[in-house]
Parts: structure tokens; sequence; C-alpha cells
């Protein structure tokens, strides 16, 4: 069996907003990164990481569990995601996603 890769959803302060793991993954994988755009097969496996997003939204601590390749995908997306902020809280966004 497949060893499962594992993410804990975060609730945390950006200046005067809250935000969630989730929901910044979620804005990683729904656009598409420099410029491309999604091929139907990558849109399945997007939509599918993005259903089990919906079941931890709002609870702080939850753990998803996502296969190698699903986290291939959220490591990519949220790598080559664009900030409109410089915040450490992103820092650790992305250190979090890319050590998990």
């Amino acid at each position: 069996m497949e060893k499962m890769k594992t993410i804990t959803n975060k609730i945390i302060k950006i200046g005067k907003g809250i935000v969630e793991y989730s929901n910044l993954i979620k804005d990683a994988i729904e656009i598409p990164q420099n410029g491309k755009s999604f091929t139907l097969d990558e849109v399945r496996k997007r939509i599918k990481i993005l259903d089990k997003l919906e079941e931890g939204k709002g609870k702080n601590n939850w753990e998803f569990s996502f296969s190698k390749e699903e986290h291939e995908i959220i490591k990519n997306s949220v790598n080559n995601m664009k900030w409109g902020i410089a915040h450490k809280a992103i820092v650790e966004f992305v250190d979090c996603i890319n050590e998990s």
C-alpha cells in the first residue's frame, strides 16, 4: 500500500486577515500557474484534491492525507504561486508543504 503524505490544516493570521492552509492550497491548485492551462486529466486530479480539502475546511489541526502524486501536485502548485504580500506565515506555510 502506498504511503500517504499528511498536511495539517492550520488557521493563521496574515496581516488583518485569517487564512486556512486548506484555502491557500485550494487557491494554488485551482489556478494554473505560469500562464499554463490544465488538461482534462489534470483537472480530474485537482478536483480529487479539492474534495479532500473540503472535509477539513474550518477545522484547525485537521490532517489531510494525500497520495504521493497528489502531494506533488500540491507542492508544485504552491511553489509556483505568486504572493501579494511578504509575510513570514507564507514562508512557514510553503515550508510545511515542502517538508510534509
